[in-house]
């Protein structure tokens, strides 16, 4: 009997098993870009987020219109209950492992407005009501009569909520060119134009429309002859990118003028004609710079004959020309928003606005 009290006491100062909450799912991490570093990545994620990530499965897949520095991705953060929530965001810088830190930078502001579902909430599953226990049938009393009941009045159905899409940032590229030019043409022997171009344009629709603007000087000299043009005008380049860093423009060019030629010998006059311009466009494309090279023929309307004391310049129709260019690219970024008609604008305060700054407009040339 001793024993057995012994046993008894022994095991009620045993110490119960330790029980505690499951361990948390460790996140996932899938990124299917080349231009990005996964280790760089998940190291920034984890840095920024600790704890925060746990349970969190996050998509990187790659979207159109990328750089040199600059790699448009599609971001899916998809949360421990199941909710997924789509972004478009661009990395940026001139490494893998740099545009990984820039990355999970803007990934961390998202992630953490984002609310968290659990996987009960997720899955929609409720516990079905305990019907209460019956009392054996007795007889009812006899109630006098009783009016019908009354229908409940019926609420009006209510519209679901209408998700606003994720913001989208923009990006518009322009350059200024400033370079030489040579023209060549007319009666024997060949009589040669030179002067300076100032030129602004930019990239549209995916690289395929420029409009461009000029304004040009021109001399042609000879025996005390002299011609000097003041051109302005404007045109549209058509072309595509080439290669897989998009950094060769190939198209063609077609910019009307209109030019103000001062003739000057023993007598002086001016006169107005169209001096417009056809030909084939190339560029080089750096992140900060731009060289472009223009081949074509000017066309003079009407075709301008000089006549001085000793000497004659004839600029015909059709003369050859070809112009060197070189400047700086601008970039312009903006946030495009695409909310609801009607819903309701994010606060500057609130997650999203956060975010909105983050990504607000901004005019630059990019880092060297």
């Amino acid at each position: 009997m001793l024993s057995g009290a012994l046993l008894v006491l022994l095991l009620g100062r045993a110490p119960a098993a330790e029980t505690g909450p499951p361990p948390a799912k460790p996140h996932v991490l899938e990124v299917e870009v080349a231009a990005l570093d996964t280790e760089a990545l998940d190291a920034g994620l984890r840095a920024r987020l600790g704890p925060t990530l746990e349970g969190w499965t996050i998509t990187v897949t790659e979207d159109e219109g990328a750089t040199e520095t600059e790699i448009p991705v599609l971001v899916r953060l998809r949360d421990p209950g199941g909710k997924t929530t789509k972004r478009t965001l661009v990395a940026h810088g001139e490494t893998p492992p740099s545009r990984s830190r820039d990355l999970a930078s803007s990934i961390a502001v998202i992630l953490r407005g984002l609310p968290v579902t659990t996987p009960h909430e997720s899955d929609g599953h409720v516990d079905p009501p305990v019907d209460p226990p019956v009392d054996p049938p007795v007889d009812p009393p006899v109630d006098p009569p009783v009016d019908p009941p009354v229908d409940p009045p019926v609420d009006p159905p209510v519209d679901p909520p209408v998700e606003t899409p994720p913001p989208e940032t923009v990006e518009y590229r322009w350059w200024i060119g400033l370079g030489p030019h040579l023209s060549l043409g007319g009666s024997a022997p060949v009589q040669p134009a030179g002067g300076l171009d100032l030129q602004v344009g930019g990239w549209l629709v995916r690289d395929h429309l420029q409009p461009v603007g000029e304004l040009s000087w021109a001399v042609s000299v000879r025996d005390g002859l002299s011609l000097h043009a003041l051109r302005l005008g404007a045109g549209l380049a058509a072309g595509a990118s080439v290669g897989k860093a998009r950094a060769l423009w190939i198209g063609g060019v077609v910019a009307p003028r209109v030019a103000w030629v001062h003739i000057a010998d023993a007598a002086r006059r001016q006169v107005w004609m169209s001096s417009s311009v056809v030909g084939a466009l190339v560029q080089w494309r750096w992140p900060a710079v731009v060289v472009g090279l223009r081949v074509g023929v000017e066309l003079n309307l009407p075709p301008l004959s000089a006549t001085g004391t000793d000497a004659q310049i004839d600029w015909g129709i059709a003369r050859f020309t070809l112009g060197v260019s070189v400047g700086p690219i601008l970039r312009y970024r903006r946030l495009r928003r695409g909310p609801a008609a009607g819903g309701p604008k994010p606060s500057p305060t609130s997650d999203q606005g956060r975010e909105g700054a983050v990504q607000a407009a901004t005019f630059e040339n990019p880092p060297r």
